[in-house]
């Protein structure tokens, strides 16, 4: 996946070969799975679409994906509360489908501050731009 992100945040490879991203100035981490899917040939195409986005809202991106409206889910992990918001992108064309799941993870205690509210508009609009490859 190509997706444009700050120049001051640092790349890691996490156990389990998960890529994640953060800035170091904060708490906050963006982690990627990559998944890829095959349709069942029985679908029609906006089933395959439901199935994909999970239901959920989505927009059609710069370059023909689609890309999931953001959900919030709050929970505690080591004794922290925490704000995961994730995002699904898409390419829903070929056989083979490759799904984008990207998981940003902030101290609830920030979550609405002017900071992670900027952050989180950078990375809406680094998704709508991004590229899977």
């Amino acid at each position: 996946m190509v997706i444009q992100l700050p120049v001051s945040w640092k790349y890691e490879l996490e156990e389990g070969d998960l890529e994640a991203c953060f800035d170091p100035k904060s708490q906050s981490t963006l982690r990627l799975h990559i998944i890829k899917a095959s349709s069942p040939a029985d679908k029609t195409s906006d089933e395959n679409i439901k199935s994909l986005t999970g239901n959920q809202s989505y927009v059609t991106t710069l370059k023909g994906y689609l890309l999931t409206k953001p959900t919030r889910s709050d929970t505690t992990e080591s004794g922290k509360n925490i704000t995961i918001i994730t995002w699904k992108l898409i390419n829903p064309t070929g056989d083979e489908k490759i799904i984008a799941v990207l998981t940003y993870t902030i101290l609830s205690e920030e979550k609405d501050s002017e900071q992670e509210k900027g952050m989180i508009a950078i990375l809406e609009s680094s998704l709508n731009d991004s590229e899977l490859v």
